[in-house]
């Protein structure tokens, strides 16, 4: 049995636009995230390991002015929901109730005790 997708990024490419000029962050990025998956995302600082993140679950702040590429799909009992170029509230939900993030500090997050 496969398991289920959770979470695909397909050729997705990211620039945030400063003064009519687009700064490229991360170009052609294809990821797959399977039911039960737990992945690690590693890169020196400021390469864009967490715009990425943020890119991925729709959680870009919104004063960013941003250019995105490629596609990114969401897999909800079988359904798979799309979003490319525009964020929608509901796609928003479903990637809430399936993907979980740590971002780069997870002392402050995880729990020794509890883990």
């Amino acid at each position: 049995m496969s398991q289920k997708p959770i979470l695909q990024l397909q050729n997705v490419s990211f620039a945030i636009r400063e003064n009519r000029e687009a700064n490229q962050l991360f170009r052609s990025v294809n990821l797959d995230v399977t039911e039960g998956d737990r992945l690690g995302i590693l890169g020196a600082s400021g390469s864009g390991k967490s715009m990425m993140a943020a890119l991925a679950t729709l959680s870009l702040p919104k004063i960013l002015d941003f250019v995105s590429e490629g596609e990114i799909s969401v897999y909800q009992n079988e359904n798979r929901q799309s979003f490319s170029g525009t964020k929608t509230k509901q796609l928003k939900a479903i990637i809430a109730q399936q993907v979980g993030m740590v971002f780069q500090e997870p002392t402050s997050i995880l729990n020794p005790l509890l883990t």
